[in-house]
């Protein structure tokens, strides 16, 4: 069958731009359930999800 995959994990992450960690993780986890639409789920998963800050440069020196 279909697999919910990297493409599926994708299109959650866009959704979920802006949100909290816990927010993503409720929202992929929903996204994933919506997907198998209630069959049992065969394998596991794990989520990770980490918030990378931009990085700021010092328009003065250059420096980061």
């Amino acid at each position: 069958g279909d697999e919910f995959g990297v493409e599926g994990l994708e299109n959650t992450l866009r959704q979920s731009a802006g949100l909290s960690a816990e927010q993503v993780i409720r929202a992929t986890v929903q996204a994933q359930a919506a997907f198998v639409e209630g069959s049992e789920q065969a394998d596991d998963f794990t989520l990770l999800v980490v918030r990378r800050q931009p990085i700021v440069q010092d328009t003065a020196t250059g420096a980061m």
